[in-house]
């Protein structure tokens, strides 16, 4: 709840930087292209040699269905490149999440349905890992949902 009023607050106070999208690049990955849920800066460094798309939560079906990237590309991302995925990644407290995040596990469910690979990484360390990886958690949480994961990860943890 409070997550959602941040999150509209902070689309009129702040014009987020914009992404080249869908750019053919030269170079060994130039055609490759990969759908993001990231945030600004894995956007922009990934797109100087690759074409990109970033997806949101209300255009991922379209960038899935019709531009059909090689594969999807998820990080842990606290805002996504507009802020369009903030609260919506991480397990939050229930004072800014009434709900546990649901968007991205459509997401990576529906570019399974269409045999697209989803990659997962786990940038965070420290007070933020167990945000996105929650081994023994009932809920799954974004990590265990992607066929692969990377994590800088503490000793005793895994992706799955």
């Amino acid at each position: 709840m409070l997550g959602a009023l941040i999150r509209t607050i902070g689309h009129f106070v702040y014009h987020h930087p914009v992404v080249p999208q869908d750019t053919l690049r030269p170079g060994p990955f130039g055609r490759l292209k990969i759908a993001l849920v990231t945030d600004f800066f894995t956007a922009v460094s990934l797109s100087v040699d690759t074409r990109v798309r970033c997806m949101t939560p209300q255009n991922y079906k379209d960038i899935l269905r019709n531009w059909r990237p090689d594969l999807v590309f998820v990080e842990s991302a606290f805002h996504g490149v507009a802020g369009e995925w903030r609260y919506m990644l991480a397990k939050q407290p229930r004072y800014i999440n009434w709900y546990r995040p649901g968007a991205i596990f459509a997401l990576v469910r529906y570019a399974r349905d269409l045999g697209i690979p989803t990659v997962f990484w786990n940038k965070d360390d420290g007070a933020f890992f167990d945000a996105f990886m929650i081994p023994h958690d009932p809920i799954p949480s974004t990590a265990r949902w992607t066929e692969f994961c990377r994590e800088t990860a503490p000793s005793g943890y895994n992706c799955r």
